[in-house]
């Protein structure tokens, strides 16, 4: 596998799933179902 779309899929991972964070520290701070 071509390490440099390794590191690119690693990276949209770690975008992905910083992005999800902020949503569920969004949804806790408002305390409104989504």
């Amino acid at each position: 596998m071509d390490l440099s779309l390794l590191k690119a899929l690693c990276e949209a991972d770690a975008i992905a799933a910083s992005e999800q964070e902020v949503r569920q520290i969004l949804l806790d701070e408002s305390g409104s179902p989504a």
